[in-house]
């Protein structure tokens, strides 16, 4: 074959073959909502969050046996006659068993006398976490409920 010939089968090739490859469609996959903890206004049976300004834990949260690559966590709590905030605390983990001390992220939870719902959104979470709640002064209890859903990317 002469070489214009080579080049035009190669050509014609990758035309086909290079579309082909690089048409993978990702859609994002979402781990069922899982329940990290719950009083028993929510229909779960953990304490209230107490008065004393100290963080109360979820167990582990595992983002690396699955794959997952975000984080969708939403708080729901009562704070219906209270004047104390919240704050949420994020604890990462190398392995699922040896938290860290301080947390990775934190946020302040505003009670404005309701019962609220918020959610937010990790992107790249650590392998391993757990998720803190605290309050932020000494004068209220709160019922609260943790929910959470890993989410990954999924080629086709």
């Amino acid at each position: 074959m002469k070489r214009r010939s080579w080049i035009l089968v190669i050509f014609i090739t990758l035309s086909i073959l290079v579309p082909a490859v690089c048409a993978a469609v990702i859609s994002l996959v979402y781990q069922a909502a899982q329940t990290a903890a719950a009083t028993n206004a929510y229909s779960g049976a953990v304490a209230d969050l107490a008065n004393d300004s100290a963080y109360d834990y979820t167990a582990d949260i595992d983002m690396e046996t699955d794959g997952y690559s975000g984080l969708w966590v939403w708080i729901e709590h009562d704070s219906s006659g209270t004047t104390d905030d919240l704050t949420f605390g994020y604890f990462s983990s190398p392995d699922g068993t040896d938290f860290d001390d301080i947390e990775l992220y934190t946020m302040r939870i505003d009670s404005d006398g309701s019962d609220d719902q918020i959610g937010f959104y990790f992107q790249s979470p650590p392998p391993h976490g757990r998720i803190g709640l605290k309050t932020t002064g000494t004068t209220d209890t709160f019922d609260y409920r943790i929910r959470y859903r890993g989410v990954r990317g999924n080629a086709s």
